[in-house]
């Protein structure tokens, strides 16, 4: 018998298989059982891999988000002042993010974010002791509604980033200083509160980031409004006491210090300038302090400022930057003309500073 008839000889009758069958037989087996294994174990490797990438968060971190945000609610004349504002952010700092939080499901569609104020905590500028909750975005640079950005302020950006919290600079005023505009007595509004002076500062620009501090800083003001009656804090408008003085006291009591000052690079007020104001959305802001050429970015156009002409004139412009020379000078004499009108009720009718534009 051959080799061939004696390994199949088994199969070929109802006899038991030879042990060399069984032995090949086994062997195939063996190999399908180990290329089974082979390919769970790499699956489950794989499967590993994943897992730890997940637990471990290797992928790349995303950087925190930055955008600008305003506030506008009430009359529709506060949500044209937010539009203005943002067609003037979008004209010298292109690709930031700019969000509306106002009492309207409806808003322009130059705005990137959009959010609704809760009217329980008043409508008047004590909602703005609420814009640590309001601001979708990690780090954020709140500027009031009544303000135009004149040029670009990266610079000054970066210089605000170095803080937790930060409006545009501040002065101190002590025990014997008075500020009869936001307080009965400011003496003994310090001694209630158990600190010796307090941080004064403009509240048209506040720049945070979300995290333990900033909610201290702001729960902390929030709560001095709650008892602002007790100690003597005045109403600002019909929604009660102004963010202004809410977040001094709150700064003083949790011994913050430190501010960002820019020296009126990132925003002025014409309120706080005693000479000439040259100001043009499209060409900049400026003006002369103590002999020095001033180029502030954003100019906050703080009551009654943005009654007069200039504002109405240059929100026109930061709209229309493209606009003819010719039909420029012709919406500056309609503004005028206009705004003038309007105006006589009011016992001047310049502003108590001269702006040009």
């Amino acid at each position: 018998m051959d080799s061939a008839s004696f390994l199949y000889s088994g199969a070929q009758s109802n006899t038991q298989p030879s042990w060399h069958v069984m032995s090949l037989n086994f062997f195939f087996k063996e190999v399908e059982c180990f290329k089974s294994l082979t390919r769970l174990v790499f699956l489950d490797i794989e499967n590993s891999i994943d897992r730890a990438k997940r637990l471990l968060k290797l992928q790349p971190m995303q950087p925190p988000s930055f955008g600008i945000m305003t506030l506008a609610f009430g009359h529709e004349h506060y949500m044209r002042q937010a539009e203005a504002l943002a067609f003037s952010v979008k004209l010298h700092m292109p690709g930031i993010r700019v969000a509306l939080i106002s009492d309207s499901a409806q808003h322009h569609c130059i705005f990137d974010d959009h959010g609704r104020i809760d009217p329980t905590h008043g409508l008047g500028a004590i909602q703005k002791l609420w814009i640590d909750q309001y601001s979708p975005y990690d780090h954020t640079l709140f500027i009031d509604s009544d303000s135009l950005v004149t040029r670009p302020f990266h610079q000054e950006l970066l210089e605000m980033n170095a803080f937790e919290f930060s409006p545009c600079g501040a002065l101190f005023y002590g025990l014997e200083d008075s500020d009869n505009f936001y307080f009965e007595n400011l003496g003994q509004t310090l001694r209630m509160i158990g600190v010796t002076e307090i941080p004064r500062f403009n509240g048209g620009v506040y720049f945070f980031k979300k995290g333990d501090m900033v909610k201290r800083i702001f729960e902390e003001a929030r709560n001095v409004a709650k008892d602002a009656k007790r100690l003597g804090l005045k109403d600002f408008d019909k929604g009660g006491v102004g963010d202004e003085p809410a977040l001094s006291l709150a700064l003083a009591k949790l011994g913050v210090r430190s501010f960002c000052h820019n020296y009126g690079r990132l925003m002025q007020a014409p309120l706080d300038i005693t000479g000439p104001v040259q100001i043009d959305v499209l060409k900049g802001f400026s003006y002369m302090a103590d002999g020095v050429l001033r180029t502030p970015a954003i100019c906050h156009f703080a009551a009654p400022y943005s009654r007069y002409w200039p504002y109405y004139y240059n929100c026109f412009l930061a709209r229309h930057p493209r606009c003819p020379a010719f039909l420029k000078e012709l919406i500056k004499l309609y503004f005028r003309v206009a705004r003038s009108h309007r105006l006589r009720r009011l016992a001047s009718l310049r502003s108590p500073v001269p702006l040009s534009p």
